[in-house]
Formats: structure tokens, C-alpha cells, sequence
């Protein structure tokens, strides 16, 4: 059973220490849910600031380019994407206006381990959010970074990459990831 970790963001109470977080699987009730948006005028606050330190070592962990809260069992609309130079939490995040351009894509998630399955999304959007410190930022993404802004963001709204595809085309990539799910394994015994 899965464990869904619930944060009272406004006491401040938190965890002793620091560590990542497990990913939970696809399988996960909490990634079908949409989740209420936050109360940001509780921003900054400490035990938030723990959930986030806790996520960004975990997307260091797992070399990932995003993870939404829901992923980790946090059950807040929230997410992180960056990299290990540059993180932008996005807190109750919004997408203003996309692009006409649409471009297909390969996407991985931290929850289908060895699964890509090809995702059309817009090139460019503008989208709006709150940091964690409670400041509105209001900006255009282009990009790997638009497309880690929309993907987080389906996590947030409970639909999950697998949900983007037909059902043939999942079904194949579903074959390669069973063929390189039994090659990391033969090669780690």
C-alpha cells in the first residue's frame, strides 16, 4: 500500500531530517486526482521548504528534469523542473496561453520506470505560477521546459503520460520497456 504523506503547510512542523522521497508507481490512486490549488498566503513557510528540499533531492537522485508533489505522495498542487543549476517551484500553476506550433516528443516519468511514449504538446506556452515564496511569476517557457511545465502539470490534474496515448502505441512502447526492464536486471544479478 501506498503511503500518501499529508503537510499541515501552515504549522511548520516538519520532518527531522533531510532525504529523498520514493517515487510512487503508476498504480498510485493519488496521479488520477486534481489537486486543490494551495493557500499561498501562508508563503513562505517552513515545512513546505522541507517538502521541496526533500523533492529536489530526489530529482537529483533520479537525474529528473520534474517532479510533481503527487508523485511523492504529497497531495498539494505544486511542482518542481529544473535542473541540478536552475529549479522552479511552481505553486498552483497555470497555463495562460500556448502556442499554435505542436511538436511530438518522447517523455519519461519518474512513475512508468522504462517507459518513453511519444507526447504531441505545444513548443511554447505562457504560463503563470506562485514560487515558494509566495511571489506570482508570469512567464513564457519554449521547449524541454514546456514540455516539463505540461507534463508536471498533467500530474497535477490527474492525467497521466499514458493517458496522451493511443492504446497501440502504448501497448508497443510497453514491449520496450519490459525488454529493458529484463536487460537492467540481467545486468545487475
Amino acid at each position: 500500500m501506498s503511503e500518501v504523506l499529508k503537510f499541515d503547510t501552515t504549522t511548520g512542523i516538519v520532518e527531522k531530517e533531510n532525504q529523498p522521497y520514493k517515487v510512487l508507481s503508476e498504480t498510485f490512486p493519488g496521479l488520477r486526482e486534481t489537486l486543490p490549488e494551495m493557500d499561498v498566503t501562508t508563503l513562505p513557510n517552513a515545512a513546505l521548504n522541507h517538502i521541496i528540499t526533500n523533492m529536489k533531492m530526489t530529482m537529483k537522485q533520479y537525474g529528473a528534469i520534474g517532479i510533481a508533489a503527487n508523485q511523492v505522495g504529497v497531495m498539494e498542487r505544486f511542482f518542481i523542473i529544473g535542473t541540478d543549476q536552475f529549479q522552479m517551484v511552481c505553486i498552483n500553476p497555470q497555463v495562460i496561453n500556448t502556442s499554435a506550433e505542436m511538436k511530438k516528443e518522447k517523455e519519461v516519468c519518474l512513475s512508468h520506470p522504462g517507459l518513453a511514449v511519444t507526447i504531441d504538446r505545444p513548443s511554447g506556452i505562457d504560463v503563470k505560477f506562485y514560487n515558494e515564496n509566495g511571489e506570482l511569476q508570469e512567464v513564457h517557457l519554449d521547449g524541454l521546459t514546456a514540455r516539463s511545465f505540461l507534463h508536471e502539470l498533467d500530474h497535477l490534474n490527474g492525467i497521466r503520460m499514458i493517458d496522451r496515448v493511443k492504446p497501440l502505441a502504448l501497448q508497443m512502447a510497453k514491449k520496450k520497456q519490459g525488454k529493458l526492464i529484463k536487460t537492467y536486471v540481467r545486468a545487475h544479478k
